[in-house]
């Protein structure tokens, strides 16, 4: 089911600890009861190799920082190397001290998506060197920090690259305070430049909620379709030529609106009986999840709400997750050859473990998310350890690779275009 544990073991980073800095037994012992406990992700391998680096770390941890503490933790985390074993990196902006800028992953390569002050020239510039270092080497060496494929991985980067404590923690920032970084600005020219940390901010942490991509182009006049009404997480449009454009950026809670994911399917099954579009598009660009039982109707009803002749595009990235997954396997099986995908990989493998909850360490106030219950959907999943979901509306799909891969450059983002988008509209055009 999963890739091999091929991490080597990690340092963990024995910086002294900040004087006063709370103490980590309380943690690792929630740690252990809470959260390992409870994980059934890891494989034995893993969880041996887990058990030997709590050992050290309850022998140790006196001698760590706060962020070298939780660095390890996340490390340890990470081995079950499970999209949903996860340790909320996301909320670090709430702990640690942060670069005032907005960094963003885009087909590989790191830019500065937004920048302020004496930085604002910044804003659209590659960065090429951190530290000193070459950006794929750093990228490498943060990879046994989270667990899951590389396309997940990737979305949550910069939340380690945007707190140099954690970034000094991994070796590989000199300072705590600031972080020295290198590349070419939207202009061209070269930089390098050391940038000092703000203080931590719960409103980033909050923040962070919202992808990057919606919140960059949240005030942008040209936004593409899809980066519209980003406040929204269920929109219908009827687009010319007779198209049906449906979009989840979830897969449960509320918009503004006070529509949810059920209503939303409803509304959209509603709309589609009483005039069934020539094309569909459905994008789930965005989907990071949810729950799986709130669109199981409308994927499995969408191949037959389209007019004769007509197909689902489905849009795709790896910030398609968890029930966002488990919404485009229901949509291909019940489709079959009516259902294109086209875009970018998801971001988990069609099999992973879920189904579990959130814990908070109590020191450090870490939140960290277990899996319980196994989902494949290649197999249909009817071991006795599967979602029961799952095992009652079952999914067996061979891939949900895209039919047409399509990547999204900075460079496409920065001029507002959608490639996705332009490749559905060219096919549907050469139909």
């Amino acid at each position: 089911m999963r890739a091999a544990i091929a991490f080597a073991a990690l340092a963990l980073s024995l910086s002294p600890a900040a004087a006063g800095a709370a103490g980590h037994d309380a943690d690792l012992a929630a740690f252990r009861t809470e959260f390992f406990a409870r994980d059934a992700a890891y494989s034995p391998e893993a969880r041996a190799e887990a058990e030997r680096r709590l050992a050290a770390l309850e022998a140790d941890s006196a001698a760590l920082s706060n962020a070298a503490f939780e660095l390890a933790l996340a490390g340890v985390v990470a081995l079950a190397d499970n999209g949903h074993t996860y340790y909320a990196i996301d909320d670090w902006p709430a702990r640690f001290a942060r670069l005032p800028l907005t960094l963003i992953v885009l087909d590989g390569k790191l830019y500065v998506g937004a920048a302020a002050g004496g930085d604002a020239d910044l804003a659209g510039a590659e960065v090429l060197r951190i530290e000193g270092e070459r950006w794929p080497k750093v990228e490498k060496a943060l990879a046994p920090y989270q667990g899951g494929i590389d396309a997940r991985k990737r979305q949550k980067l910069p939340f380690f690259l945007e707190a140099p404590e954690i970034m000094q923690a991994a070796k590989l920032a000199r300072r705590g305070d600031s972080l020295e970084l290198a590349g070419r600005r939207a202009d061209g020219k070269k930089f390098r430049r050391r940038i000092a940390s703000v203080p931590a901010d719960a409103a980033a942490a909050e923040a962070a909620a919202t992808p990057r991509l919606l919140t960059l182009a949240a005030a942008r006049a040209d936004a593409p379709l899809y980066l519209q009404e980003p406040a929204l997480l269920y929109r219908l449009r009827r687009l010319d030529g007779d198209i049906a454009y449906v979009q989840f950026r979830a897969n449960a809670g509320r918009s503004p609106d006070g529509e949810g994911a059920v209503a939303f399917s409803k509304r959209v099954i509603a709309d589609l009986e009483a005039a069934p579009p020539r094309q569909v598009i459905l994008d789930q660009r965005f989907n990071g999840g949810g729950d799986l039982n709130n669109t199981r109707d409308l994927m499995q009803a969408l191949p037959g709400l389209v007019a004769e002749g007509g197909k689902v595009w489905t849009i795709v990235s790896g910030k398609t997750f968890s029930a966002g997954i488990s919404s485009v396997g229901y949509l291909k099986q019940a489709g079959g050859d009516r259902v294109v995908i086209v875009g970018e990989p998801v971001g988990d493998r069609l099999e992973f473990w879920a189904e579990g909850r959130f814990i908070e360490l109590p020191e450090s106030g870490a939140q960290i998310l277990f899996a319980t219950e196994r989902h494949n959907y290649m197999t249909g999943c009817q071991e006795d350890d599967c979602h029961g979901s799952i095992k009652r509306h079952p999914i067996r799909v061979s891939t949900l690779d895209p039919d047409y891969p399509v990547t999204l450059t900075y460079a496409d983002f920065a001029a507002g275009r959608d490639p996705a988008m332009e490749k559905v509209m060219a096919l549907i055009g050469g139909e």
